[in-house]
């Protein structure tokens, strides 16, 4: 719907992610169809799917790949770092992380990915070589990155209790 407002016009069913491409004209979705997840450029175009799931996809810079995070199995944050080109070749970026579902973006020059993987920021080039932007206490969470290289992140703690009663409290 346009930002001034007026009805919402629906565009595809069972979008759980999208992201706009560099054009502003198309997008990349992520569609949940049951049984697989699909990731799909342009609109309607399956470019990868799988049993798991997808989460962060992100078009590149110049319009030619997506990048997301390939979780094997749902319910996990377990993921690697996975591009596909507009051909639909698909390769590993990384290993699998055992917590790495807090963000993915593409750097201001399009030649690294960054993500979190739980307490670090890291960045990626796309053979694979990996260094630590930095670390935190608790958990990063990665927002975005702007066209000039300005990195928005976040941080959380995760805090887990047990309530209970002993017997004949």
């Amino acid at each position: 719907m346009p930002l001034g407002g007026d009805a919402p016009r629906e565009v595809l069913e069972g979008v759980q992610e999208a992201d706009w491409s560099p054009d502003g004209q198309g997008f990349a979705v992520v569609r949940d169809t049951g049984a697989l997840r699909r990731l799909e450029y342009p609109m309607g175009r399956v470019l990868f799917e799988t049993g798991g799931w997808i989460s962060n996809a992100r078009i590149s810079r110049d319009g030619r790949s997506v990048a997301f995070l390939d979780h094997p199995s749902r319910g996990d944050n377990q993921s690697a770092v996975k591009v596909v080109s507009a051909d639909g070749d698909s390769r590993d970026v990384t290993p699998v992380f055992p917590r790495a579902s807090n963000g993915l973006a593409w750097s201001a020059s399009g030649n690294d990915l960054l993500f979190p993987a739980g307490s670090s920021l890291t960045a990626t080039d796309l053979s694979g070589r990996s260094r630590t932007l930095f670390r935190v206490l608790g958990f990063v969470m990665l927002h975005d990155v702007s066209p000039q290289g300005s990195v928005i992140v976040g941080r959380t703690t995760a805090q887990r209790e047990i309530v209970g009663r002993a017997p004949g409290e």
